[in-house]
């Protein structure tokens, strides 16, 4: 009863179930209202499998598929972030839920893709698409790219924070209306393209995947007044890295160090005592490079090592 009060008014089985959901999105309006209604309809679905089999359950099916594929939907509209698990409900349940998801064309239009997907392109072709076709590609757009910021960020902050702080400034302004769905999905498109170029950049630079995001991190943590290129007077640079920049020196020589069996052998990432030397290490690395930040870019390099230069036995 309390989630048909809150779909008073929302127009259902005509066929379109699109047009439907994007009726109760209208009409919640806020993420507050929302999440009202999530919480509600989970114990709709709660209370649906407590009392299955038992017959009466039958007359709420419709109302509790339905009920469910917006569920779905609605996280990708207001929380862009696609909800597919249902893990959390028996097998019949999951079974009913998944077959509603399937049948419906929910999942398909909720489904998030990769950037290396081949199809994760085909939003940003926008002739011939009506409006609600568009908004619908700019919110997963958001959806998508969020979740590949979240996936890189998580071991790569500085490299991909700039490129996440440009889909939160699109969002903000879509949802203000200052652009419209068209225009954020050409704003998405550059921003995809930006971050396909980022992930091929160690390529120009001569630095292997893992010395790049350390040169990432050092670029960021520098001084303002750092000139990248020029070597400090005290300071020797590799012979074998001739031609590359300063910063770009002591990231092959950072992720030497973490290469190494002997500085780093397996199992270091476990021991306080070999995690603090190579801090040190590093330290020793940036001060004569000019590099005066020497309490975060240790943590923050062996935040990365953590996560990328892990060796197991």
């Amino acid at each position: 009863a309390e989630v048909m009060r809150m779909l008073k008014g929302i127009p259902r089985g005509t066929g379109d179930l699109k047009k439907e959901y994007d009726a109760l999105v209208q009409a919640l309006g806020s993420e507050d209202a929302w999440f009202t209604f999530h919480r509600k309809g989970k114990l709709l679905i709660r209370a649906y499998e407590g009392l299955s089999p038992d017959p009466a359950i039958l007359d709420y099916t419709r109302d509790m598929k339905w009920v469910a594929g917006f569920l779905a939907y609605g996280a990708l509209v207001f929380e862009k972030k696609e909800v597919l698990d249902l893990l959390d409900y028996s097998a019949k349940i999951r079974q009913i839920l998944d077959e509603q998801l399937n049948v419906t064309g929910i999942r398909t239009l909720i489904k998030l893709r990769h950037l290396t997907d081949p199809e994760f392109a085909e939003d940003f072709k926008t002739e011939g698409k009506q409006e609600d076709e568009l908004k619908t590609a700019a919110i997963r757009k958001t959806a998508e790219l969020k979740k590949v910021l979240r996936e890189k960020m998580a071991t790569e902050r500085e490299r991909y924070e700039p490129f996440s702080e440009l889909v939160l400034e699109v969002l903000k302004r879509f949802e203000a209306g200052q652009i419209d769905a068209a225009e954020a999905l050409k704003e998405y498109e550059k921003i995809s393209k930006g971050l396909q170029d980022e992930d091929s950049g160690h390529e120009e630079t001569g630095l292997n995947p893992k010395a790049y995001g350390v040169y990432k991190i050092l670029e960021a943590l520098k001084p303002p007044a750092e000139q990248v290129g020029e070597t400090p007077t005290g300071y020797g640079g590799g012979g074998e890295s001739e031609g590359l920049s300063l910063l770009e020196q002591l990231a092959l020589e950072i992720d030497a160090l973490y290469m190494s069996d002997y500085t780093a052998p397996s199992g270091w990432h476990l021991k306080d005592q070999l995690k603090k030397e190579l801090r040190q290490s590093v330290r020793k690395l940036i001060l004569p490079a000019g590099l005066t930040d020497w309490k975060t870019i240790p943590v923050r390099v062996e935040e990365y090592a953590l996560k990328t230069y892990v060796k197991i036995a």
